[in-house]
């Protein structure tokens, strides 16, 4: 109350901000309420009292600014949402403009474009916008995940999922099947399964008959037990999905062909998980050094390499992996690291069985840096493979030190290969 009125204004639009910002953009949110001369003013008054929190990282990186948290969470309190909503509606509108400007790069973006598609998450969820946070969150998430921000993308879609009172005649509901069917998958990737069952647990409640949201379900189940290593339920699961969407002649998107072939794969059921991947092609044709189809994809040569590295067909599963890796490093997909790493982590296997150790420990180390951010538990599997193989070498051996040495040789390696 001791403060004039456009220091209050500020002060208002500090309390919504979802986290600090640098001192130009915090003025942009503000609109037409206060021009900049006027902005600068009321945040130095604002600094001077110690309101606000002042962050500085150094190493040439701009200060950002927010207020203390005791003072955030008192102007929180002391106003209701409604009158609370026009300073969330501005800050929204200006991530809004910026979601407008960065949409077409989305997927190359940097974490710090992709924090206007998180910060209108939160808003939304704060102001009750639960569908536009959402969309927004849908939007976001392959950019997310695709730069090893899964752990945000969990944060916020559980925040949302909180939300979701299910009815079959929800509007919402296929973009709220997608948003489980995401989060069951990168809880199970991160290792928190107990989050991924109750996740599955709850959408089984909503499914109701043997339609195509029963098929999404055995999806999920067969994914979260495949990531889990255990092959048995998941192709128990993905056989009851392809089943019943062939029974009953489903017309959906939700399939599950494709987990089933993977369980089978790593079970060892190599034939029918062979003949799923190789879509039609000549394995002649697959196994060729000179040949490569890129728009076919890295999955693709990934698992037909992972098929023969079954079979001991070192010398060609060797060709496909390296075929999968090479097309991966220009690859924008969103499960890039995920599946990065797996190329690199069966590259590295592959290497092991044939004595060559050293290429081998890069390949693993590879893969555990690309792991990092989304499969923590793949990490230690990762790692467990580089000590494996730096044990069967000669101590005199000087190998690379760090992540981005072992990126280095890896790459350099792949030129070569």
């Amino acid at each position: 109350e001791t403060l004039n009125l456009k220091q209050q204004t500020v002060l208002r639009y500090l309390a919504e901000l979802v986290h600090p910002e640098q001192e130009q953009r915090i003025a942009s949110y503000l609109g037409n309420a206060l021009n900049y001369n006027q902005f600068s003013k009321a945040i130095r008054a604002l600094k001077a009292l110690n309101l606000v929190v002042v962050k500085a990282p150094g190493g040439g990186v701009p200060d950002t600014l927010e207020l203390h948290p005791l003072i955030r969470d008192f102007v929180r309190r002391r106003f209701q949402k409604e009158e609370r909503a026009p300073y969330i509606d501005s800050i929204i509108h200006f991530c809004d403009r910026m979601i407008g400007k960065f949409t077409g790069i989305i997927l190359t973006a940097p974490i710090g474009v992709l924090e206007n598609w998180t910060a209108k998450v939160e808003l939304c969820l704060e102001s009750g916008r639960i569908e536009s946070a959402l969309e927004a969150l849908l939007e976001v998430h392959d950019s997310l995940t695709k730069s090893g921000y899964a752990e945000e993308f969990v944060r916020l879609g559980l925040e949302v999922a909180k939300t979701y009172q299910p009815s079959p005649d929800d509007k919402n509901l296929a973009k709220y099947d997608q948003l489980w069917e995401e989060l069951v998958e990168s809880l199970s990737q991160l290792g928190r399964f107990d989050e991924a069952d109750a996740l599955i647990k709850q959408f089984e409640a909503s499914v109701v008959g043997k339609t195509s949201r029963y098929v999404l379900l055995c999806k999920m189940r067969a994914s979260s037990y495949w990531l889990r290593f255990d092959f048995e339920s998941a192709k128990e699961w993905a056989r009851k999905g392809v089943e019943i969407k062939a029974a009953g002649h489903l017309d959906t998107q939700h399939d599950c062909t494709q987990i089933l072939a993977l369980a089978q794969r790593d079970s060892k059921e190599l034939e029918p998980a062979l003949k799923y991947f190789l879509e039609g092609a000549q394995i002649e044709a697959v196994i060729d050094p000179a040949k490569i189809e890129e728009g076919r994809g890295g999955h693709f040569y990934g698992n037909i390499g992972r098929c023969l590295q079954f079979q001991e067909k070192y010398r060609d599963a060797l060709v496909c992996l390296c075929k999968s890796a090479k097309i991966l490093e220009g690859s924008q997909r969103s499960n890039l690291l995920m599946h990065s790493g797996w190329a690199a982590f069966w590259i590295g296997e592959v290497l092991e069985a044939d004595g060559k150790f050293e290429i081998a420990y890069i390949a693993f180390r590879r893969a555990s840096a690309k792991w990092k951010t989304v499969s923590p538990p793949r990490v230690r599997l990762a790692n467990e493979a580089a000590d494996r193989a730096r044990e069967k070498l000669s101590p005199d051996i000087a190998l690379p030190a760090d992540d981005w040495e072992c990126e280095r040789s890896f790459v350099e390696w792949l030129k070569k290969s």
